[in-house]
Formats: structure tokens, sequence, C-alpha cells
């Protein structure tokens, strides 16, 4: 339904000015949302009878990034570099620009809608990693009766963590993609590498008894 409004010339000129955006943007998309998935690390840890789930998780990585690429191109194509450069919410925008007779007008809602669903899965997904973490650094035999503290500083955390959508985006651009990298590749590599060392220590105890 947008393609009446996408205009192939708005991709141009490409690669204007040299690579270092393109990289910058690379590693900001790699933090967000990609580098987020380091979240169902804690999620698989309570699944037993899926056996293949890395093959789940990463054929669900490609289509949720294909997806994600394929409404990138259609906002550029549709709203141009400049005017994306001035907008925070690009998808809402370009769906309002959908013009096609009496019938079909102002569809950003539908995006609106999708969008409080997809945060309601991810905020629960966090929800219980986090829950599920706490219960394993303290011992915990269920995590369950921590998912309602836990849900309830998120909600009063999120009233003082942004002062308005200019500071959020300027956070989102500038200084989170090297503050996630902290916790989405240097911490995961460290645990997993004193996890290597203790594996292989303890199989070959094993060996030499």
């Amino acid at each position: 339904m947008s393609i009446p409004q996408m205009d192939l010339n708005r991709l141009k000129p490409i690669l204007n000015y040299n690579l270092r955006p393109l990289l910058k943007g690379a590693f900001s998309s790699f933090t967000f949302p990609f580098g987020e998935t380091i979240v169902f690390t804690m999620v698989f840890s309570n699944i037993s009878k899926v056996k293949n789930y890395k093959k789940i998780f990463m054929v669900s990585l490609f289509i949720g990034g294909g997806i994600i690429s394929i409404a990138t191109i259609r906002n550029i194509l549709i709203l141009g570099s400049k005017t994306i450069a001035r907008v925070y919410f690009l998808s809402p925008m370009s769906i309002s620009l959908i013009n096609l007779g009496s019938m079909l007008q102002r569809l950003e809602m539908l995006v609106a809608i999708v969008f409080l669903v997809c945060v309601f899965v991810k905020s629960s997904i966090c929800i219980f990693a986090v829950c599920n973490g706490i219960s394993k650094v303290f011992g915990f035999d269920d995590y369950k009766f921590i998912a309602t503290p836990v849900s309830l500083l998120m909600f009063c955390f999120s009233f003082s963590v942004y002062k308005s959508t200019m500071e959020m985006s300027s956070w989102a651009a500038d200084i989170y993609p090297y503050y996630a990298s902290v916790f989405q590749v240097i911490i995961p590599l460290i645990i997993f590498i004193i996890a290597e060392i203790k594996s292989r220590n303890s199989s070959s105890k094993i060996v030499t008894k």
C-alpha cells in the first residue's frame, strides 16, 4: 500500500559520506535490536523439551532482521534521508502517508497497536530474564515471586529515565551502543570463557581419575 508513495531516487547518493556513517549505523543496529537477543540465553536455560533451539533462534533472527530491513528501506523510499534525519518515529509517519481512496487513510494507528504488542512481549521476556537471573544468583528455587517487585521497579523507573523524546533519541544514538555492548558482548564473552575453562578443567580431572 506504500508503493505509490515510494521514490527510488531517495536511496541516492549511496556512500556519499564514506564508510564512517555506515559503520556507525551498523554498530548501532548490532546493539539495538540484534544484540538484545542475548536476553534469550536466560530463556533457553528453562527450555528442556526443544532440542534444536539454536536453529529456531537463528531462523527467527534472520526473519526479524529481514522485516526490519524491509521497513527501513520502505521508510527511506517514502520519506527520504533529509526527512528521516528530523523525525523520531519513522514508521508511523510513513504509514500515515498511505492514501488509497476514502477507505484506507490514517493507518498509523495500526502501527501503534503493533508497537504496543511488541513492547509488551519484549518487556515480558526481559522481566522473565531478570527474575530468572536473580533467582539463580541468590539460589532461589522459584523466580515467580520476584516478578511483581521487579515489574513495579521497572514501572517506576520508566517515569524518570528520560526527560523528553529528544533526550531518549540522543541517548539511543550516541551513548546506548557503547553502554549496551558491555552487557551484550563483553560480559557474556567473559562468562563464556570462564565457563569453558571450568568445563575443560573438570573434564580433565575426570579423565585423570
